[in-house]
């Protein structure tokens, strides 16, 4: 299974009173490594916007093992678990990181399915064929 990895730190907007990260603050994490996952492999989200495309959240588990705090630097790794005609489900870790590009303990990890939509219906679509061909590279 390959995996996307993509990096972030924690700032002060992130935490509670207690500099503790908000548990809301994991899914934006998530959001933006899925985007970036979709960028790297050629895929805009405004490009798909204007292709009448636009991935939305259809069901998350989410699974908090350990806190992290402000100034901590975190590691995201995103995976595809599954794929079929109008959906897809991302696998998505949350490590501390233990040394620069090196995760250390697990903090959150999370099933996030995502469903393709009409821009213009809302409607369920398909997938497109080149889309699910592309995020193979992640399975």
């Amino acid at each position: 299974m390959n995996e996307f990895i993509t990096q972030a730190r924690v700032y002060i907007e992130d935490t509670d009173f207690g500099g503790v990260v908000y548990h809301a603050n994991y899914l934006c994490w998530m959001e933006r490594a899925r985007t970036e996952l979709l960028r790297s492999a050629g895929f805009e989200q405004q490009t798909l916007i204007d292709e009448d495309l636009l991935f939305v959240i259809r069901a998350v588990e989410i699974r908090y093992r350990a806190p992290a705090k402000l100034d901590d630097k975190i590691i995201i790794k995103t995976s595809i678990s599954k794929q079929t005609f109008a959906t897809m489900v991302f696998s998505q870790r949350i490590y501390l990181e233990a040394e620069p590009n090196n995760e250390g303990p697990l903090l959150c990890e999370a099933s996030v399915e995502v469903a393709s939509v009409s821009v213009a219906s809302r409607q369920v679509i398909a997938v497109p064929k080149h889309i699910a061909s592309a995020m193979k590279a992640y399975s």
